[in-house]
């Protein structure tokens, strides 16, 4: 199957599952992310299907993606049954390979979109950016974002991180402990790639 089938199948997929507002969503997350695709070096096609498959599971509920991770022998952590805001990812992820013949990098940044990760790769910058900044958010910081993402993925990524945990913050809500561990990652990889200053 060539990439443009596996992409006709998933906006088939989508058009059937997702209501207009997350449609609007990923087509803005898929915009973004191959705007700065190109300007990182990454592949066309493999980011256009992860941005596409960042939410695919999104229209189910708890229980069902609950379901879905037992299904799909998922593990989850503690964090995970916690703040179940996350499952769509590693649903989403699993669908990608097993429903729509995703390789491990796509599959990977579909999985680290919501939370991060550890040992984030360029692809899974672009899209967890990209899902905070894409035209349909209101929120006050994205054109910086955006503007800075184009110039300094790394930076950018450590300033989404730092304005969600600062929104989650100031909700009183739990952090993911994830996403605090994947922040500290990227600005230990920053003081290394500028001599630690």
């Amino acid at each position: 199957m060539t990439t443009r089938e596996h992409i006709t199948d998933i906006r088939a997929y989508l058009d059937a599952h997702l209501p207009a507002k997350r449609l609007r969503h990923v087509e803005g997350v898929r915009e973004v992310a191959l705007f700065l695709a190109k300007d990182n070096g990454i592949d066309r096609d493999t980011t256009e299907r992860a941005a596409l498959l960042h939410d695919v599971a999104k229209w189910m509920s708890v229980d069902e993606l609950l379901n879905q991770c037992r299904n799909y022998d998922l593990e989850l952590g503690p964090g995970d049954l916690r703040i179940t805001g996350v499952l769509h990812a590693y649903v989403g992820a699993a669908m990608a390979r097993h429903e729509f013949g995703a390789d491990d990098g796509i599959c990977q940044a579909i999985r680290a979109h919501t939370t991060g990760w550890e040992t984030m790769n360029a692809l899974d910058m672009v899209i967890y950016v990209a899902d905070y900044v894409e035209p349909g958010r209101n929120a006050d910081a994205t054109d910086a974002l955006r503007e800075l993402a184009s110039t300094d993925l790394l930076e950018a990524t450590i300033e989404t991180m730092t304005v969600k945990i600062r929104y989650l913050l100031a909700r009183d809500t739990q952090i993911h402990p994830r996403t605090l561990d994947a922040r500290n990652a990227l600005i230990r990889q920053r003081g290394a790639t500028d001599g630690g200053t």
